[in-house]
């Protein structure tokens, strides 16, 4: 119903999403409740709820619908230059609760809080816990110390040479290969970090070290992951060879990524910041419907793996796959693939039953039980799940059945009526 408001528990956690998709050459369209991209090689479906950030490098069209598409998912788009090598300008992500932008408002117009938020970012920089007492005068200039030391070390590790932070704004080529990948990679930290904050429920404007632009919170929760995600990444991907090195930096940074756990720690970060109790924002705001996402969800971690999902529909409304076009991957017809929490999975669930007109759906995610995945079915009277003391099987109504029958509802003994070569004789 048009101007019916919108369930946000729809909307996946940030931290389940793609972390960013960079793009250039290409004119990005809305395609159903997704983006498709078209480019030489052919047109690629994006599902945007599912996407972190997209950041938009040279060449690149995209239409009004489009933005709309991505602002509905949560998506925040970056306009970027080439292999991400400037920051030129954002778009916002989804709007939420205000109860955390409250939070950090009182945080920053406070002296004391503020402070204490300062240190707070300095202490979260360093991988082990800090002596307390320490001054802020201290902290920084251990601060100081550990950034030297990183570069240093990556340095003798990959045998690039360091000479010193060095970037002009205006002179992108006077820099020497491992500061144009720093400044590069950087942009790719900052739109992350970005989405986190918007997708948290933050303002990215803000910030408590950085003070003064629309960006200052954004530089300073990219400052707690730079010398453990950036700079190692910056380091090898010059060290490889000193060609396309924004193209393997992009590559090692989504490494990083996914070992840091970046998408699931971003979030947790930020609410540590403005809270004492790392529970209170789950317990406090619990019933709160336009609350961001929790940071995990109970129903949907598995131990040692991702929450992939699989639906499968057939012969459905057109405009039901393109429903699930937002959240999921059609990599063939009818078949979609992604990433989705506990809740999300259910909606979706919900979504394909009421909206099937009498077509077929399926649904088949990781678990942990014996099978290692659970699975249902809708609108196929051939097929039913079966339950054999927790192992489920699926029971198929076929031709073979058919002939079947009058023997099992007479109580015919069927050990004479088996023919190996080829299943059970008519």
């Amino acid at each position: 119903m048009a101007g019916a408001s919108r369930n946000l528990n729809e909307l996946p956690k940030f931290r389940d999403g793609l972390s960013y998709l960079y793009v250039e050459h290409a004119v990005v369209e809305q395609e159903a409740k997704a983006i498709a991209l078209y480019q030489l090689e052919g047109v690629v479906m994006v599902p945007v709820a599912a996407l972190g950030t997209l950041l938009l490098g040279p060449g690149t069209r995209v239409t009004h619908a489009a933005i709309k598409a991505l602002a509905e998912g949560g998506c925040s788009v970056l306009w970027v230059g080439e292999d991400m090598g400037r920051f030129y300008a954002s778009g916002t992500g989804e709007t939420r609760s205000s109860t955390h932008l409250l939070r950090q408002a009182e945080a920053w117009a406070d002296p004391k809080a503020h402070l204490e938020v300062v240190v707070r970012l300095y202490r979260y920089r360093f991988p082990e816990p800090l002596a307390e007492g320490l001054t802020l005068q201290q902290i920084r200039g251990m601060e100081g110390v550990r950034v030297r030391d990183t570069y240093a070390y990556w340095s003798r590790e990959t045998g690039v040479p360091w000479r010193g932070r060095n970037y002009q704004r205006g002179s992108w080529s006077a820099a020497d290969p491992v500061n144009r990948a720093l400044s590069s990679g950087a942009a790719f930290l900052y739109g992350l970090c970005h989405a986190a904050i918007v997708s948290a429920g933050y303002s990215p404007a803000l910030g408590f070290i950085h003070t003064g632009k629309q960006l200052s919170f954004v530089y300073d929760i990219a400052d707690l992951y730079k010398a453990e995600l950036l700079i190692p990444a910056a380091f090898r991907a010059v060290a490889e060879a000193d060609t396309q090195i924004e193209s393997r930096l992009r590559q090692f940074l989504r490494e990083r990524t996914k070992e840091v756990r970046l998408l699931e720690r971003a979030v947790e970060d930020l609410h540590r910041l403005f809270t004492l109790n790392a529970n209170e924002d789950g317990e406090v705001y619990a019933a709160d419907g336009a609350r961001p996402g929790a940071l995990w969800d109970p129903e949907g971690n598995v131990e040692g793996g991702w929450r992939m999902v699989v639906i499968v529909l057939e012969k459905v409304p057109k405009s039901l796959r393109g429903e699930l076009s937002r959240w999921l991957l059609e990599v063939q017809t009818g078949v979609f693939v992604g990433k989705l929490s506990a809740t999300v999975r259910d909606l979706l669930w919900q979504k394909c039953i009421e909206k099937s007109a009498g077509g077929r759906c399926c649904q088949v995610w990781r678990t942990n039980n014996e099978q290692g995945y659970a699975l249902r079915l809708a609108g196929d009277s051939t097929r039913s799940l079966v339950d054999f003391d927790g192992l489920m099987l699926v029971a198929v109504k076929n031709a073979e059945w058919e002939r079947m029958v009058p023997r099992l509802s007479s109580g015919v003994n069927l050990d004479n009526s088996l023919d190996t070569s080829r299943g059970l004789n008519p």
